[in-house]
């Protein structure tokens, strides 16, 4: 019986969200922003049973974040933890919402999820109390970033001592720009309340490389201002100037907008 850590993206983009965190026999999902059936279908891919799920983490309320969690979150009787704010706007948009186990969490403190400890970070981006998560599994550290138009000093000292990151690689400045989006979504996605544009989650991840993280993993690309290529070659290129190395330095992988991610093992 394989006790130890394993993790994967299951769906990952603008069309929907989630990503698995855990071990054989228990879990946890950071954001279901897909229907219950196809979050089941992914599931049943990965071999993960609904079952070993002990609770279900909300970065924000958005809709490509939060839309399956409460038929999933009824069906099988999963917690779903998240801050006051984000929970009081989170019921206002998910149909029976009173028949959910809400948990509510404090952000910056550690909080219990089965034998995970869990910690909240705050993040910046235009939802009403967006976080991104850091999770100990007893074997790992594995970090949750998306949804967020920078990445502050103090968000990077939280996230140092994480083994794996899934990162938010969101858009390319020239494809932003030069793309279809009017002007006022331009400048919101590129605003300090948007999202991280590559050459922001390269710089980002030098800094974790540095403090020791090994393995990241690219996320929440843009299906209109990103591609996944460009993503891969730009953040590696901007690494290698620095002197480090993939293969060596760390290993950078992106996560598919449909489908699960490969295996994350520890």
């Amino acid at each position: 019986m394989n006790l130890n850590t394993r993790a994967c993206t299951l769906y990952s983009g603008s069309s929907g969200n989630s990503i698995f965190i855990g071990k054989e026999k228990s879990g946890i999902l950071v954001d279901i922003g897909v229907s219950c059936k196809r979050l089941e279908e992914n599931l049943r891919r990965q071999k993960i049973s609904p079952y070993v799920i002990k609770g279900i983490l909300i970065t924000h309320e958005h809709s490509d974040h939060i839309a399956g969690i409460s038929v999933f979150a009824r069906k099988y009787k999963i917690p779903v933890y998240a801050n006051e704010l984000t929970i009081r706007k989170a019921k206002t948009l998910m149909k029976s919402s009173e028949l959910i186990d809400f948990r509510r969490i404090n952000i910056g403190e550690a909080f219990e999820v089965d034998k995970f400890t869990c910690k909240a970070i705050q993040v910046s981006h235009d939802a009403i109390s967006p976080v991104a998560y850091k999770v100990d599994t007893g074997d790992s550290i594995i970090s949750v970033v998306t949804d967020t138009g920078i990445l502050s000093e103090y968000m990077i000292k939280e996230l140092v001592g994480s083994d794996l990151i899934f990162l938010e690689a969101n858009y390319d400045v020239d494809m932003l720009w030069n793309g279809p989006y009017t002007w006022p979504l331009k400048k919101r996605v590129s605003s300090h309340y948007g999202h991280l544009s590559n050459e922001q989650s390269a710089i980002a991840a030098s800094e974790l490389i540095k403090s020791g993280t090994r393995r990241i993993v690219l996320i929440h690309l843009s299906k209109n201002n990103n591609i996944p290529n460009l993503a891969y070659d730009y953040i590696n290129s901007y690494l290698f100037d620095l002197g480090l190395v993939n293969g060596k330095d760390y290993s950078l992988t992106i996560a598919p907008r449909y489908e699960p991610s490969l295996w994350q093992m520890f």
